[in-house]
């Protein structure tokens, strides 16, 4: 039986989990990222 990291989509499928990885860690935790449209009300689940 073939080693699983040889095959395609594993390749594949690595290469695209380490690509986000790499965006999200430029995204600032603790902050509200998400798209919003004017006068739309947000709800904070941090407490504030």
């Amino acid at each position: 039986m073939k080693d699983f990291r040889r095959l395609n989509v594993w390749e594949k499928s690595h290469l695209l989990t380490l690509d986000v990885y790499k965006v999200t860690a430029k995204i600032p935790s603790g902050r509200n990222v998400w798209p919003q449209e004017p006068n739309a009300q947000v709800q904070c689940f941090n407490g504030s």
